[in-house]
């Protein structure tokens, strides 16, 4: 079997993640950049809201590297439908997963192959990164995770043991950078439990 970095084992659903990827840019020197619309340096009281297969999720902007488009993911033999293949950042080599394959593949089947022309949101811990495919970036707010509140964990959600929590937040528009002076409750991903479930395979 597969071992990340520490050394701890990788299931074949996450063997992609530490055989295949790497950052030749130093995280420190990666910007967050949203090309003409906006450019954070390293926003890590931000929280990130992206839309998944029709849900609102936000995203804590401490594990964020950056946005970009995605073109056609090189494919992986032999890997689940979640990982969609391999894509370049910035001189790196990222594989790129779909959450809404990973936690419901028979409610979102036909996410695999729409994948291109969608946008990918560059995430890490520690020395594991990925490029998570959304459909779309809703809005970057300051948010202070102090605020955090809890979240009630429904077992018959598919998504079920990777929330951190929910905000209440006011959601800019990203086209026009105003408020949208609508109020939404958008939960939080807890980003090192979901890492933890892709690799052993499935969701807690």
């Amino acid at each position: 079997m597969s071992k990340t970095a520490d050394g701890s084992p990788v299931s074949p659903a996450l063997a992609p993640l530490s055989e295949h990827a790497h950052l030749a840019t130093p995280p420190e020197m990666i910007r967050w950049d949203l090309g003409e619309r906006a450019t954070l340096d390293r926003p890590k009281e931000r929280l990130a809201v992206v839309r998944i297969a029709g849900r609102n999720i936000a995203i804590e902007g401490r594990f964020s590297r950056g946005v970009q488009a995605l073109g056609e993911p090189t494919a992986i033999p032999l890997t689940p439908e979640h990982i969609l293949g391999l894509c370049h950042v910035r001189g790196g080599i990222l594989p790129v997963v779909d959450l809404a394959l990973f936690v419901d593949p028979a409610a979102h089947h036909g996410r695999r192959s729409a994948a291109s022309g969608r946008t990918a949101l560059v995430l890490q811990i520690d020395q594991e990164a990925i490029c998570l495919c959304v459909d779309e970036v809703i809005a970057f707010e300051p948010f202070q995770m102090d605020r955090l509140q809890a979240r009630d964990d429904d077992p018959n959600d598919p998504w079920h043991g990777l929330w951190a929590g929910q905000a209440i937040l006011e959601l800019a528009d990203l086209e026009v950078g105003e408020s949208s002076d609508r109020m939404e409750v958008v939960p939080v991903l807890d980003l090192p439990a979901t890492i933890a479930a892709l690799r052993f395979g499935e969701p807690s």
